[in-house]
């Protein structure tokens, strides 16, 4: 039988299991509700001065791809396709010929970032309610559970709570780095939704690089690269591989045919600019920015003999992958 708990005695018992955690000698870091309050209003703050009268706010109304599609005549086919993922992308993004590939993966994400705000927030309001006492918990194990998850947070550490919680993207960087991360996710998106369909003198593309670390899903921008190949080559999607090419200046326009990427990271090593070759890293640095590169979608038999990193990445099976910053 579980017992239940009043807001006055879930406080005087967070309080107590507090001060006994802090006691423990094999705890590393004490347990500051005073300081967690802080952080946690910070970050929530800074999450709501970015997503604020913008398309990233969940409290704004988002209609997306799908229902532009639909009024322009698009197929009720192709459009229930986009529900339906292949198993090597890890996400709900198939792409079908019907629309630009690129518009529908800024859509997923957007909706898949307005999720993570909600979820995020409501974790926030739900720690600091249980701290202030506002927030009942119905069962110890509850008690429990907000304990260690305050003492995660103190420890600088992603909370195994939020983990079950949060539909977040894959990282495995500490708390404060996942929170800065997040917000340059969201000034990005943010971007990158009003070049595409912001007011502007002159109709704008899109980015002239594209950061592959600030997608939710980073298959996702590989396997829409793959599909828009596909349809202007006029080839099927398995016949198309993407041709790598670093490139070691700076990229003032968008490509003719296929993107230019950046965001991934050279672990062990470095690139030299002025031979545009591998070279061994500094002292003490563990790894360092790959620069731009430019994928070119191309039929396998115009393809030639080099790697299909890019086009593996894609068709690969779904792992577990973190990107640093």
């Amino acid at each position: 039988m579980e017992i239940s708990y009043n807001k006055r005695e879930s406080e005087i018992l967070m309080r107590s299991y507090s001060m006994y955690f802090n006691s423990r000698k094999e705890t590393t870091s004490y347990i500051d509700e005073r300081w967690i309050m802080e952080f946690l209003n910070a970050q929530k703050q800074a999450i709501q001065l970015i997503i604020s009268a913008s398309i990233l706010d969940p409290s704004v109304s988002f209609t997306g791809a799908v229902q532009r599609l639909t009024r322009g005549g698009g197929s009720r086919r192709s459009l229930d396709s986009l529900s339906q993922a292949p198993s090597s992308v890890g996400g709900p993004f198939q792409f079908r010929s019907g629309g630009r590939h690129l518009d529908l993966l800024l859509d997923e994400n957007i909706r898949r970032y307005r999720q993570l705000i909600t979820d995020i927030i409501h974790e926030i309001d739900r720690t600091s309610g249980i701290i202030q006492g506002t927030e009942e918990v119905a069962t110890l194990l509850e008690f429990q559970e907000h304990l260690e998850t305050m003492h995660e947070i103190c420890s600088d550490v992603f909370p195994r709570l939020w983990l079950e919680n949060v539909r977040s993207f894959a990282s495995c960087t500490p708390l404060k780095k996942w929170f800065k991360n997040l917000l340059h996710r969201l000034n990005y998106i943010k971007e990158w939704y009003f070049l595409r369909h912001g007011d502007h003198i002159q109709p704008v593309r899109g980015f002239v690089i594209y950061d592959i670390s600030c997608m939710f899903s980073p298959k996702a921008l590989i396997y829409a690269i793959l599909q828009d190949g596909a349809a202007k080559l006029k080839e099927p999607i398995e016949n198309i591989s993407l041709d790598s090419l670093i490139l070691s200046g700076r990229q003032a326009t968008p490509p003719e045919r296929g993107l230019y990427i950046s965001g991934l990271n050279l672990f062990g090593a470095t690139w030299n600019f002025g031979n545009n070759v591998l070279k061994d890293c500094k002292p003490n640095e563990f790894y360092s920015p790959v620069p731009c590169i430019w994928l070119q979608p191309v039929a396998r038999t115009k393809l030639p003999a080099i790697a299909y990193t890019a086009s593996q990445l894609a068709k690969s099976q779904p792992k577990q992958t973190s990107i640093k910053r």
